[in-house]
């Protein structure tokens, strides 16, 4: 079976069972787990001891994750990070959730993570330190959508 074809029965597999999870779980999972979406751009992953690495080059990373659901594949949509990093925040290629460009917004029909987040009683944070959206202000809406406090360093 084609690798992108499994991904794919696995990720629908996934969904179902969130769905139930979700539907079926007594007390709002908000209540009893974080969610927690570390993106730090230009992190090689082969020098990460969570993926193996044998030198201590992310000790703080390698001891959160030991009691943390790990994904060990990433896609990039593009090689810019913030075009990149908005379809990760919607689930939608840059064409659809419209960042493809520094200048561009975020279409006003694409979710992101943070509002399906807030909407279920979770409360959002992030914290940013990209000087894209110093230097193009243009896409800081899209990415401050559905959060409750925005740390920008």
């Amino acid at each position: 079976m084609k690798t992108y074809v499994r991904n794919i029965l696995i990720l629908l597999f996934a969904g179902v069972v969130g769905a139930v999870v979700l539907s079926t779980h007594e007390k709002p999972l908000y209540e009893e787990k974080n969610v927690i979406l570390i993106s730090i751009d230009s992190l090689r992953r082969d020098h990460m001891g969570v993926y193996g690495y044998p030198r201590n080059t992310t000790s703080a990373i390698d001891a959160w994750a030991k009691d943390a659901l790990v994904f060990d594949n990433y896609f990039a949509t593009s090689f810019l990070t913030p075009i990149s990093e908005m379809s990760v925040h919607t689930g939608e290629y840059p064409f659809t959730n419209g960042v493809t460009h520094f200048t561009a917004s975020l279409k006003k029909d694409s979710e992101t993570l943070a509002e399906i987040l807030q909407k279920n009683g979770w409360q959002t944070v992030t914290f940013s330190s990209s000087p894209e959206f110093v230097i193009f202000p243009e896409m800081a809406p899209g990415f401050a959508r559905g959060y409750d406090l925005i740390e920008s360093a």
